[in-house]
């Protein structure tokens, strides 16, 4: 199966990649130990559970056969990352060899000029010497816009972002609601007119005729929204829901999200006029005010959860998960893997055996606008760095195995696992691991195999196939959970290493297809324009970063604190909103605008 360099872009959950400083090493030892590199990375609790050791990942061993290395992996306690970078590397010649640079806020231009990380550019573009990177550098000859926005101001490579493909990576979040309980509440005074005719939600049977006063067949418009929660209320009345629905702590999602239906984004943002990228604040803007008013009158109609706030330690998709994996929820941001009946089946028999999960869309105000920014996987991700630890070993082998990752081969292994022919050579070659699970397999599978057994061993099929017809990779049906390594999918995938993610696109199987087929067509519908990539704050200089990353604090801080008072009432937004503005711009709202106007006029002027 061949595919273009143009296409090596797709998905990886723990996206990571590498910063890289050139410093001349003078010779490798030639111990084993010197093709021995440790990771520091931070955890990741869907592929944690599944491994004691992330060296265990068939990913991992079938690199280190392949390249003849060695890697060892630093997990750093969660919650504790941030301080441990630090701690970590101030710690001289004790650095790890590659590290995670999502828990760094400073310029990386410091720690090239601190001796910490390695500077890659004369190791990707060496002019007339050795290119250690080729696949890399094809890669981003053929991308201008990942080059540009992975490249320095001046032309260094210190850092390369995972990449995404937007339209070949299916989406793994957005937000749910409770079909059944529409379906169960909805009556006659809840009708609606639609192309001149009368919807009587009291006529609906089985779902499929299910319609929203937008005329989308999901929550679509703010105002499906209204109608959506005026119905579940009644099952939050009834005992049915603790709540209709909840807001991350602080009221917002800096990204945007529910923010972004009102045409702005709470902090830095991007829109392009008259061809030129202008960047805007949006926390002191006439459209977030009326998000908030909206999100109050939420709160005083009894949708929102009253306790929004205390939760503070749940991540935005995975807000109080005590009460939505029941199936007390009505609506709420969830993942792919809650759509249909999933977390019915996977709550024990606590929650209701008819609850349905399906997805709505990123909300809008009207039909003439579209959201712009929302927390998605976006084209540039997390990036990683190699510290000047690993040029003491043989680090020609580490880049060939950083290399490989954004070639076709080493795309789609970390994105979706090994296939049976990589496999078949860890077996023969003696490599020991976990390759027992097993498969089930269908007519057409087994054809496609040569198998007229109706299961085989994993190591015997591969993690996925090549489907002709569908014109995509495939996951095979019904691959059983593992006790011991939970998921098999996420445990045979790398789900931690840094790279171009998946050369073409990737499809998992479910039972319910036409569920995730609907979900994967309302939750791509838009792209986050708006947002913008941590690799554009990564240009700034060092003090300007300083300034960028007190000010920025400062800001989220304040929001975090003062949104929720005026969405509870605590704070009148006719009293009280304008001095809310005042204290943003003294907090450095229009400083940091101007750092990054600054950058992105230097790209465009290039």
């Amino acid at each position: 199966m061949k595919h273009s360099i143009k296409k090596l872009v797709a998905r990886l959950t723990i996206a990571c990649t590498v910063i890289l400083t050139v410093l001349v090493s003078s010779g490798c030892g030639s111990s084993k130990d010197s093709d021995v590199f440790t990771i520091w990375m931070g955890s990741n609790a869907g592929v944690m559970e599944n491994y004691k050791d992330l060296a265990e990942n068939p990913v991992v061993k079938y690199l280190e056969y392949k390249f003849d290395i060695q890697f060892e992996f630093i997990t750093p306690p969660s919650g504790s990352e941030t301080d441990n970078f630090t701690t970590t590397t101030i710690s001289g010649d004790k650095l790890p060899d590659v590290m995670e640079l999502s828990y760094y806020s400073g310029a990386t231009v410091d720690l090239v000029t601190d001796g910490i990380a390695v500077d890659l550019t004369d190791y990707i573009y060496p002019g007339e010497g050795e290119c250690f990177f080729p696949y890399t550098k094809a890669f981003l000859d053929v991308n201008p816009d990942v080059r540009d926005d992975v490249r320095t101001l001046d032309n260094h490579y210190y850092a390369l972002y995972t990449v995404t493909d937007p339209e070949g990576n299916p989406p793994w979040g957005g937000y749910l609601y409770r079909r059944d309980l529409l379906l169960k509440y909805a009556g006659e005074e809840d009708s609606f007119t639609l192309d001149g005719k009368t919807v009587n939600p009291a006529t609906w049977s089985d779902g499929s005729d299910v319609v929203f006063p937008s005329g989308a067949n999901a929550p679509d418009l703010i105002s499906d929204y209204d109608w959506l929660f005026q119905i579940l209320k009644r099952a939050k009345d009834a005992g049915e829901l603790n709540y209709v629905t909840t807001l991350y702590y602080p009221g917002y999602l800096e990204t945007g999200d529910l923010v972004s239906a009102f045409g702005t984004v709470p902090t830095c943002y991007k829109v392009v006029e008259n061809g030129k990228t202008v960047v805007k604040y949006g926390g002191d803007s006439d459209e977030f005010k009326a998000y908030i008013a909206k999100m109050k009158e939420w709160y005083d109609a009894g949708y929102i959860d009253t306790n929004f706030t205390t939760h503070t330690n749940d991540m935005f998709f995975s807000i109080d998960s005590e009460s939505y994996a029941v199936g007390k929820v009505g609506c709420f941001y969830g993942m792919t893997g809650f759509l249909g009946d999933a977390l019915s089946a996977a709550s024990g028999g606590i929650a209701p055996a008819t609850m349905d999960l399906r997805a709505a869309y990123m909300p809008r105000l009207s039909k003439d606008m579209e959201p712009m920014g929302f927390y998605k996987d976006t084209k540039i991700s997390r990036s990683w760095m190699v510290t000047t630890s690993a040029m003491k070993k043989n680090y020609e082998k580490l880049f060939a195995v950083l290399d490989y990752l954004y070639s076709p081969e080493g795309s789609l292994l970390v994105n979706a696992g090994l296939n049976r022919e990589q496999y078949a050579e860890m077996i023969s070659a003696g490599v020991t691991g976990f390759w027992d699970t097993t498969v089930a397999l269908n007519e057409e599978e087994q054809a496609i195999l040569g198998i007229s057994e109706t299961s085989a061993k994993l190591s015997e099929v591969g993690v996925y196939y090549y489907n002709e017809r569908v014109g995509a990779n495939l996951f095979w049906q019904d691959i059983e959970t593992n006790p011991s390594h939970g998921n098999t999918i996420v445990s045979a995938s790398a789900q931690i290493f840094w790279g171009n993610n998946g050369t073409s696109k990737i499809k998992r199987i479910y039972d319910s297809e036409a569920i995730h087929e609907a979900q994967y067509e309302i939750w791509s519908k838009y792209e986050p324009a708006a947002n913008i990539s941590t690799s554009i704050t990564a240009k700034l200089s060092t003090e300007q970063n300083a300034d960028y990353v007190i000010n920025y604090k400062a800001l989220s801080n304040f929001l975090a604190t003062e949104v929720p008072k005026f969405i509870t009432g605590a704070k009148s937004l006719d009293e009280d909103w304008k001095s809310f503005c005042n204290n943003q711009t003294l907090k450095g709202s229009a400083k940091n605008v101007s750092y990054l106007q600054e950058v992105y006029n230097a790209l465009e002027s290039n």
